[in-house]
């Protein structure tokens, strides 16, 4: 078998999982990431304040990190 052989492949789909951007969730999610900052070491990542899909959070997680570190 080479890399390139697909094996098997599956979609999940999980229903509820992906956040409803209401009318001032840019707000909550702007006071919850001030809540955290006050708190030494603690950083919040998640589809929930960084958006939907996966490019969003992973962005956002970076530069979680790099605020953590610094």
């Amino acid at each position: 078998m080479q890399g390139s052989d697909v094996v098997g492949w599956d979609v999940v789909r999980w229903q509820g999982a992906l956040p409803f951007a209401a009318v001032g969730h840019k707000a909550r999610v702007a006071e919850v990431r001030k809540l955290c900052a006050a708190e030494a070491g603690l950083g919040i990542v998640g589809g929930w304040v960084a958006g939907n899909g996966l490019a969003a959070v992973v962005a956002d997680t970076r530069k979680e990190i790099r605020c953590l570190l610094s």
